[in-house]
């Protein structure tokens, strides 16, 4: 079994819990800006690779109607139950959080097919970029 905090909607769940546990605005509000880069980029996918969300439910082993409710608990519910108001530089600071992240898992290249579904690494990068420009506009 893949390590869940493998996952980074996970891992950031749980950032987003601490932060909020803490009282900390500024980390509440970063692992909000990247919830909003992560469900971004998984739509691009769905959008643009169609077959990566058939791959993605093959491997986690689920129905399409579980794969789906999946996706609104992890992509969907946290940013409509999660919102956060604006905090100087941690829209910054979700950037770097989940770049940081992408770079991390991936020994510096930002392909996650060994996280998520094997794609060339030329649609991870465009998958990036999605997840950049919608956390910058958060």
């Amino acid at each position: 079994m893949q390590n869940p905090l493998a996952n980074f909607s996970t891992l950031n769940m749980l950032a987003y819990a601490l932060a909020r546990a803490t009282g900390n605005a500024f980390w509440q509000r970063a692992s909000y800006v990247a919830m909003w880069g992560a469900a971004s980029a998984f739509y691009a996918a769905g959008i643009l690779f169609p077959d990566s969300y058939a791959q993605q439910r093959r491997k986690l082993g689920m129905s399409v109607n579980t794969f789906r409710v999946a996706n609104v608990v992890y992509h969907i519910a946290p940013i409509y139950l999660c919102r956060v108001p604006p905090v100087p530089y941690a829209n910054a600071a979700g950037v770097c959080w989940h770049v940081g992240w992408g770079v991390a898992v991936s020994r510096g290249t930002l392909d996650l097919s060994s996280v998520y579904v094997p794609l060339p690494a030329r649609q991870y990068r465009i998958l990036w970029v999605f997840a950049v420009a919608a956390m910058a506009l958060a």
